[in-house]
């Protein structure tokens, strides 16, 4: 491989990422692929998409973005592998990646103590109802409860 001087070869399992219940709901499972810098951002990036179609077969398609075509000449390897191989599966992409020394960036752990995005979305709404008592308790005057 030729990456960019400085980028190291990471991808990200949106699927297995911890706060997939609420940003992958319904999608396709997908790996994506980039040249990435420590600190953030990337020169290119690119996925591999397991389509569905209706009763039950699925697809592997390849999507790159307009400012990333470098990715074809400076990961020949791994597009040969993939022709080679003709891998049926993320993970079996992944496996290829794995091999050509890419690092897995998927954030399976809330940096939120553990707690995933829905427990997240609770929290906050808890919250949020805690502070509209607060401040319907501050009106002046009181509203009397319903019978």
């Amino acid at each position: 491989m030729n990456l960019p001087e400085g980028s190291a070869l990471t991808y990200f399992l949106p699927q297995e990422a911890w706060h997939a219940s609420v940003t992958h709901n319904g999608q396709d499972d997908s790996v994506m692929v980039s040249a990435s810098y420590d600190g953030g951002g990337a020169v290119w990036e690119f996925s591999v998409v397991c389509r569905r179609f209706d009763g039950g077969s699925s697809a592997l398609q390849l999507r790159i973005f307009g400012d990333s075509w470098d990715v074809l000449n400076q990961m020949p390897e791994f597009f040969d592998a993939l022709r080679q191989e003709k891998p049926r599966s993320i993970s079996e992409v992944c496996a290829i990646l794995d091999r050509a020394g890419a690092v897995d960036e998927t954030e399976r752990v809330s940096p939120h103590g553990g707690r995933t995005m829905d427990q997240e979305r609770a929290l906050a709404l808890r919250r949020e109802a805690e502070n509209l008592r607060r401040q319907a308790d501050a009106l002046d005057p009181p509203v009397p409860a319903e019978p």
